[in-house]
């Protein structure tokens, strides 16, 4: 990972620049006709320089997922992308001195050929920048950000689950043809209905009928008790164990999931949680038995929504549909509050039985240059999903050692080109804020 003492400016003529990994980005201020200005940012003491400002950022974009926040994107690298060999690159613009929007990207190569994906690629679930809710006409914004990605010298540009309604909708809308396939988020949407009563109502007959006998049975074992996780040695505590309960799961149906694979997930998880409880967008439910951990759901909140953002249940409650139950008490909970809860793509059965759907998402690989152009004809969007369909047909007891060892061959691949991922050890916020004074 690159590191100075400040922020690295350097000429904006990107052909004076050598083509190598990782080299240092091309930084200087463009001002604009909108008088906006682009900068980058590509060293830890810049990143850390930023939070105050980006925190204020957070507070004038009200409605942005937790995932474009600066704790989001800061955990996400001490725990993941300061290990992956990837650096830090930062694309902010500005009015004046204010910051009105943020990028965040983590940056790769692969001998000459540079590719980024958001921070939190992997770990959040929707994809896209933070923007001053107070920013009018937008178009220069989208100037300023594909001036930034030019001058970064980036060849392709991934981004997940970018929401038809995201702030990089508008700047992606032209490039459809890079798009993936949709994939509609599933929403409970409380204010559409009376009360909760009203709500259930409306449910399947079939389904509140199963509901109530499952949890007859449930109450055999013990009673079942709902109820929310506030204080934070608890919230790491059940975070830790709810990624447990969520591997194990996923081992019982011959899955393997790359992301719950790390090894250090738990550790990541129960971080970042801890920290949304601290800034009061942290909805941690659960649903004992016995005293234990039965069923969770870590959900983060913005204004007026809820995005249920990791669920898991002990599997020996399967029969007992616990998963089921918990949401049902944890819509119960959250109705009166009349926030829409955001069950996240894909469109799994068991969502159509209690939401219905709302807002489109897709994927996108965005070709920067030339090289990207070529790059993406091949390693975009549909191939991808094209290959995750495929491997979901394979038997159950093929699926886990098959992606562990094409999982092993992609990082011995990526290593040789990379010439080996470089590995940091972990900084607190207030060492690296030290090396940019």
């Amino acid at each position: 990972m690159h590191e100075t003492t400040g922020l690295t400016h350097s000429t904006v003529a990107a052909t004076a620049l050598p083509r190598t990994a990782l080299a240092p980005v091309a930084a200087r201020p463009a001002p604009s006709a909108s008088g906006l200005t682009v900068d980058l940012i590509e060293d830890l003491s810049g990143f850390a320089a930023l939070e105050d400002d980006w925190r204020a950022l957070e507070s004038r974009a009200p409605c942005a997922e937790y995932f474009c926040s600066f704790d989001w994107c800061w955990v996400w690298w001490q725990h993941f992308g300061a290990q992956s060999g990837a650096a830090p690159l930062l694309l902010t613009i500005r009015r004046g001195s204010g910051l009105v929007a943020i990028m965040p990207l983590a940056l790769e190569s692969a001998g000459p050929y540079r590719y980024a994906r958001l921070m939190g690629a992997g770990t959040g679930q929707y994809g896209d920048i933070l923007v001053d809710q107070t920013l009018g006409d937008r178009r220069p914004l989208h100037t300023a950000l594909w001036t930034g990605l030019k001058r970064a010298r980036i060849d392709t540009l991934h981004l997940d689950l970018v929401r038809d309604d995201a702030n990089l909708a508008a700047f992606l809308a032209p490039l459809a043809k890079c798009a993936g396939q949709e994939e509609p988020s599933y929403e409970v949407v409380t204010g559409n209905f009376a009360d909760f009563d009203a709500y259930m109502a409306s449910r399947p007959s079939s389904l509140r009928k199963d509901l109530r006998r499952r949890r007859r049975r449930l109450s055999e074992q013990g009673a079942p008790a709902y109820g929310l996780v506030t204080d934070p040695d608890a919230i790491a505590k059940d975070t830790v164990r709810a990624v447990e309960l969520k591997r194990q799961w996923l081992a019982e149906r011959g899955l393997h999931g790359r992301f719950l694979a790390r090894a250090n997930v738990g550790d990541w998880m129960a971080d970042i949680a801890q920290r949304a409880h601290g800034r009061g967008r942290l909805h941690f439910s659960v649903l004992r038995v016995g005293g234990n951990l039965a069923a969770t759901q870590i959900a983060f909140g913005s204004e007026g929504r809820l995005v249920g953002y990791f669920g898991a249940f002990d599997v020996a409650h399967s029969r007992h549909s616990v998963g089921k139950l918990h949401l049902e008490d944890h819509l119960a909970d959250i109705f009166d509050s009349r926030v829409t809860l955001d069950l996240l793509p894909p469109a799994d059965s068991y969502k159509a039985e209690w939401a219905t759907p709302g807002i489109h998402a897709r994927s996108y690989t965005l070709p920067v240059s030339a090289v990207g152009r070529i790059v993406s004809l091949v390693h975009n969007p549909v191939q991808r999903q094209r290959l995750k369909r495929a491997y979901l047909a394979l038997p159950g007891a093929l699926r886990a050692s098959f992606a562990a060892r094409v999982l092993g061959l992609a990082g011995t691949i990526k290593r040789a080109a990379t010439g080996g991922a470089r590995r940091t050890s972990h900084t607190p916020l207030s060492q690296a804020k030290d090396q940019q004074s």
